[in-house]
């Protein structure tokens, strides 16, 4: 957006030319403080177009950004699940999981809005679970660093931390330990599932 340097180089000259022994003309200056209003009203505009259009882009390459997909464990039963889809550019909010014998489910909140379940509630009246629901708040400057987990035929537990504190350890004692995320920030969801979280 570009400005109309000769019509404010005459403004300025009407309120100069106006002036005479400390006296200014009353609408000389009404219409340079207009003037001067417009600009900054101009300036703003663009500053927030720039400032929109940053915002866009950044989340355009996150969405676009190759994630740092961490290994798979557990088993290979179950059908794949991947939140990139609906995640919409928002960051993780919070978490519920579903705790018991195993690991038995995982939900995860984007900005405002739920993601779909995994695990348990997958196949209702199928799946019979023992767990017990938590659900873990993050506030604007929390996020998922790492998840520790250890795995079977399914997932057996995950311990969660984020950048704030560690959160209590979801599932069983067995399985093979492994770190599947670690110094990064978790975006997304992504696995299999069945009655329980397979990978």
């Amino acid at each position: 957006m570009m400005i109309d340097v000769v019509t404010s180089q005459a403004l300025l000259s009407d309120v100069q030319n106006t002036c005479y022994g400390g006296i200014k003309d009353k609408t000389a200056k009404r219409r340079y403080s207009d003037y001067e209003k417009m600009v900054l009203e101009q300036r703003f505009e663009i500053m927030t177009q720039n400032y929109n259009s940053l915002k866009l882009r950044v989340e355009n390459l996150e969405d676009q950004a190759v994630i740092d997909t961490s290994k798979y464990i557990g088993g290979s039963g179950g059908s794949t699940f991947d939140d990139r889809s609906v995640k919409n550019g928002k960051p993780i909010t919070a978490i519920r999981l579903r705790c018991g014998t195993f690991f038995d489910s995982i939900q995860a909140r984007y900005g405002s809005s739920w993601g779909p379940v995994h695990g348990a509630n997958y196949i209702p009246n199928i799946c019979i679970n023992n767990g017990v629901d938590f659900e873990y708040q993050f506030n604007s400057t929390e996020y998922i660093t790492q998840i520790h987990g250890s795995y079977g035929a399914h997932v057996d537990s995950i311990t969660i931390s984020t950048n704030i504190r560690v959160l209590p350890r979801c599932g069983g004692s067995g399985g093979t330990s492994q770190k599947t995320v670690s110094g990064t920030r978790l975006m997304y969801l992504k696995g299999r599932r069945g009655c329980y979280v397979d990978t």
